[in-house]
């Protein structure tokens, strides 16, 4: 019997996820990428110093790029920078309270963009604001969650009651 040979990039991946994510361990890399977790272990073995060393070149930080662009969701992106956004600025105590007020300002504007673009994602539908404020206009406390679960619920009521020719 002889064994499958992991392809050489795929191995640069694990390891690259490996970098870029510390707190994962073994086996959830392994359940990310499909492969058996000894071949993480060696993939982090064999490539994550050439990884960090990669990060310092313009093709490293090129193939990185590409990388994080290829495996991770858009939303999933946003929330990771809006993350660092904040706790960079939580970090900076010399930075003067104006420009403190601007950027959470755009922090908070980016925060309710991602949340609109997260409910467009669940709702599926290019009026998912509109579908929104009206749950919200009569459940002013209507969590982004609940909007989903409203609007699920009253499709498939709708899908149920509506005759097959005139479904969307």
């Amino acid at each position: 019997m002889t064994r499958k040979k992991t392809d050489p990039e795929v191995l640069k991946k694990i390891a690259l996820h490996k970098v870029n994510n510390p707190d994962h361990t073994h086996k959830k890399i392994a359940e990310i990428f499909g492969v058996a977790p000894h071949v993480v272990r060696y993939a982090i073995e064999k490539y994550s110093q050439a990884i960090e060393l990669m990060k310092s070149t313009r093709k490293g930080v090129y193939e990185q790029t590409k990388f994080i662009a290829g495996s991770y969701d858009d939303i999933e992106l946003l929330k990771r920078q809006l993350n660092f956004c904040a706790a960079q600025l939580e970090n900076d105590q010399n930075m003067a309270i104006a420009n403190r007020v601007d950027l959470l300002y755009k922090i908070m504007r980016i925060r309710m963009f991602l949340q609109s673009v997260e409910l467009e994602s669940h709702i599926k539908r290019a009026d998912a604001d509109i579908i929104a404020r009206i749950i919200r206009r009569f459940m002013p406390e209507a969590s982004n969650d609940d909007i989903v679960k409203i609007y699920q619920e009253e499709y498939v009521k709708w899908a149920n009651q509506v005759p097959e020719n005139m479904k969307v």
